[in-house]
């Protein structure tokens, strides 16, 4: 038998290993959040999509597989569209489309922690996290339901909740053990918008959970009996998917397995062929920057703590100092030659550099300052970093 022989059957016996242990092996759990009818992991809500029809007795089940503007729109037919995924970034043409579609009379249910900004400012509503409701579990409440109880979810992040509403229409549908609200209804025309934070509730981790599973029922109970229409092409999952072949090609298991042979016979070529011997090349790993990680952990920290002129302070110094190396400019003399220096250096109008000068005087003037003023102490000194880039 000469090498050519043995590298071919050296080469098949490898192949047949890497079947075996492929097919042999459990599937692994897949904790991804993907909210998607189709599958059947922990964040999938396959479950969920099967129910509806229990939900919504004699009602059609239809899915959207296209955008908004392509979906059909039956004429004198109201319906409940739903979308339900981690961040529903809306733009601003699809939002005009679910506004026209709840003025018309539909229901739109959005289960999401993100809803876009378009969405925000037409509904007049602004989301915030409670980091003293941050943990493993989150006791919520429904208003309304049929009976009084509370659900508990044991894991995930459900800290969110609606800081601002349209308190003259809106409708408070559910709480968190915080009495911060997580669900509301929106009237808007003759429909309406429910909003929820809580988007893993409806996926199959949670339905199965007998303690939970009336948790959806209600939900959804707030929503009239008529057609629904499942989302499925807003989903952030999808949407990767559509944008990446090799993605679909590694969610297809003939075709990953494929893939995968086809890169054991290469890497089978490459040993066996390969007539230079090198050898090992250490790896040298680059140090860790763990900047952003202990700066995201300090000002979590500030944050809870709730020392808004602290921060303030940090803020003013770091800009001072950004002054000086950038611009010449003395961070104790924020006067109007320090204004009309910066003008002249960086082009910034010299009404918007007086604006920020000033506020920085009143602030350090001051012992202690509310969440309001610090916010705008950021934007404007934002503004100024941007101007002056």
């Amino acid at each position: 038998m000469n090498n050519r022989a043995r590298y071919i059957i050296a080469g098949a016996l490898f192949l047949l290993l890497i079947v075996f242990v492929e097919i042999s092996r459990p599937p692994e759990v897949v904790w991804t959040p993907s909210f998607s009818r189709s599958d059947d992991i922990p964040f999938g809500s396959s479950l969920v999509f099967e129910s509806i029809e229990d939900l919504f007795p004699g009602e059609p089940v239809n899915m959207m597989l296209e955008p908004l503007f392509n979906y059909p729109m039956v004429d004198n037919v109201t319906g409940n569209y739903m979308f339900i995924d981690l961040q529903l970034q809306f733009d601003e043409y699809d939002v005009r489309i679910l506004l026209d579609l709840a003025r018309r009379g539909h229901s739109i249910f959005l289960a999401s922690l993100d809803f876009g900004e378009a969405l925000q400012d037409s509904l007049n509503f602004d989301i915030a996290s409670d980091y003293s409701f941050y943990g493993d579990t989150a006791t919520v409440s429904l208003l309304g339901s049929v009976e009084s109880k509370t659900y508990r979810f044991p894991r995930g992040f459900f800290s969110d909740f609606f800081s601002k509403v349209d308190t003259a229409n809106a409708v408070m549908l559910g709480k968190t053990s915080m009495g911060n609200y997580n669900m509301i209804r929106q009237p808007f025309g003759k429909g309406a918008f429910y909003l929820s934070l809580l988007p893993h509730a409806f996926t199959n981790y949670y339905l199965v959970d007998k303690e939970n599973v009336g948790y959806i029922e209600h939900a959804l109970s707030f929503l009239p009996v008529n057609q629904v229409v499942w989302d499925e092409y807003y989903k952030e999952i999808n949407s990767a998917a559509r944008e990446s072949s090799f993605r679909f090609v590694l969610s297809n298991a003939p075709l990953r397995y494929a893939y995968y042979t086809a890169l054991a016979g290469i890497l089978l070529f490459v040993i066996f062929q390969s007539r230079r011997i090198q050898r090992i090349i250490p790896i040298i790993r680059p140090p860790e920057n763990t900047t952003v990680q202990f700066t995201n952990t300090i000002s979590r920290l500030y944050l809870q703590n709730g020392d808004h002129h602290l921060m303030a302070g940090k803020l003013i110094s770091h800009f001072k100092e950004h002054l000086h190396l950038q611009y010449g400019i003395n961070s104790d003399e924020l006067n109007k030659n320090a204004t009309e220096r910066l003008h002249r250096r960086s082009g910034i109008p010299t009404k918007d550099a007086e604006q920020v000068f000033n506020m920085i005087k009143r602030v350090e003037g001051k012992t202690e300052i509310s969440e309001k003023e610090l916010q705008k102490l950021h934007k404007e000194i934002e503004t100024i970093y941007q101007r002056s880039r």
